[in-house]
């Protein structure tokens, strides 16, 4: 998940000093919470994130907290603890933190699929309680059987400090959702992510889609209003004129926040829906549609899907031609019937062929893909992977025999045209957009090895 202008750059800090504040002769965290920090709350939860296989290996993000839910400013204090959590972090091996800082042009974004919330608040006349809990980012849930909590006492200084409001992350953050009626900067943070995925413009005339959801619409006006007067695109509001669409859908990521996504297709060559650009909202909750669930994404089927690089064996042995591998790996969350299919060279492969149909059953998955080689754009994927989990069997078996439909999907099958095949495809998600949870992922092979896109 990424904002525009909010780029996570993850990094292991070497030294990380804790905010010093002085008040009354004070110290921050120099009384019973900085003990629990150091002596229980710090080692358990570098502990789970070292070694507990959902964590292990992922990176994390502190924000601060109010309500359960995520601020966009904090406090010092909330800040101080993050530090003093922090510290211990990054001794324990595999532990990856991201910082949020200022965002570099076009630098690429670092996918944080948890966060570790931080929050403080008062009980009585004199007693605090500070509780962390983490959230998964791609199911917008919190994750279960890890939290931590304290109550006690804060010194003058800690006090002093959870009054003091420090700024939040930039805009279109998580920690600093904007507006939904702010179309205006919304827009903006958008197209500045079009200008990073295709510098030099399109080569052709561009559609933006209104939206289904009707809250959104402000936004693609304003967003077609800017790109009138730009020259990455040429805008046109006939669609049968127009060489590329792009849409804006919204994914709910929970804690009063929505992920608000920009996905890009080249109508001339059917290719699959490219995510462009990413900003995160928040809107009154009584504009929220009923099924908030952009192209049929249910929550809690799947996680998101992570990569890394195969070793050369099997489908990724280095006969099977010029390029590289990677592993897709995710977890299935709830029993459910699985359908994959992967693309490479503008066909498809579908792992259904010949097979009935039975339900999975929770646990992670893993699937590698070969990426050709490619000299074209950067941003044109060469391989992809799709990733579809469904309940309904009567649903499962609809989309399975429209994947084995797809070009190339199944030896001797029904050859539909790329263009047919994904009108129909995308009717068909639409149409159970209750029913299925799907993910993608895109890579580019190039000389600088494979890159996701």
């Amino acid at each position: 998940m990424s904002a525009a202008r909010y780029l996570f750059t993850g990094i292991l800090l070497a030294v990380l000093p804790v905010i010093g504040a002085a008040a009354s002769g004070g110290e921050l965290l120099g009384g019973s919470l900085g003990r629990w920090l150091d002596e229980t709350a710090g080692p358990e939860l570098a502990e789970t994130l070292a070694r507990h296989p959902k964590f292990k290996g992922e990176t994390v993000r502190f924000v601060p907290m109010l309500n359960g839910r995520t601020e966009s400013a904090g406090n010092r204090l909330v800040q101080a603890v993050e530090q003093r959590l922090t510290g211990h972090l990054i001794r324990a091996e595999g532990v990856r933190i991201a910082w949020a800082r200022d965002p570099q042009p076009c630098a690429a974004p670092e996918d944080v699929p948890y966060l570790v919330g931080i929050e403080i608040h008062k009980r009585g006349s004199d007693s605090y309680h500070l509780n962390i809990a983490m959230v998964d980012v791609d199911e917008g849930v919190w994750v279960n059987g890890v939290s931590l909590a304290w109550k006690g006492r804060l010194l003058a200084a800690e006090r002093a400090a959870l009054a003091t409001r420090v700024n939040g992350g930039p805009p279109g953050s998580m920690e600093n959702p904007l507006a939904l009626g702010d179309s205006r900067v919304i827009g903006e943070l958008m197209l500045e992510g079009l200008g990073c995925a295709i510098p030099a413009g399109l080569d052709g005339s561009l559609y933006v889609a209104m939206p289904a959801d009707s809250a959104l619409s402000g936004v693609a006006q304003a967003l077609t209003r800017q790109l009138s007067v730009r020259p990455l695109a040429a805008v046109t509001i006939d669609r049968a004129q127009a060489s590329w669409e792009m849409a804006l859908t919204a994914r709910p990521l929970g804690n009063g926040a929505d992920e608000l996504v920009a996905t890009l297709s080249d109508l001339r060559r059917d290719d699959s829906f490219q995510q462009i650009a990413s900003v995160v909202i928040s809107r009154p909750r009584s504009s929220r549609p009923e099924a908030a669930t952009p192209l049929g994404m249910p929550a809690a089927l799947l996680s998101g899907l992570s990569h890394e690089m195969a070793r050369s064996r099997g489908v990724c042995q280095s006969s099977a031609g010029p390029g590289g591998c990677v592993e897709v790996s995710f977890d299935l969350l709830r029993p459910a019937y699985l359908l994959v299919v992967s693309s490479r060279d503008e066909r498809l492969e579908s792992q259904v062929c010949g097979r009935s149909l039975r339900i999975a059953q929770p646990g992670p998955r893993r699937y590698r893909l070969r990426v050709p080689s490619a000299p074209g754009a950067p941003g044109r994927p060469d391989a992809g992977i799709y990733v579809l989990a469904v309940e309904k069997r009567s649903v499962a078996h609809r989309i399975a025999r429209q994947i084995n439909a797809g070009p190339g999907a199944c030896p001797g099958g029904v050859r539909e045209s790329a263009g047919a095949w994904l009108q129909a495809f995308s009717r068909l998600l639409t149409e159970y957009r209750n029913d299925v949870d799907w993910r993608a992922a895109h890579f580019h092979g190039g000389p600088g090895g494979i890159t996701r896109i």
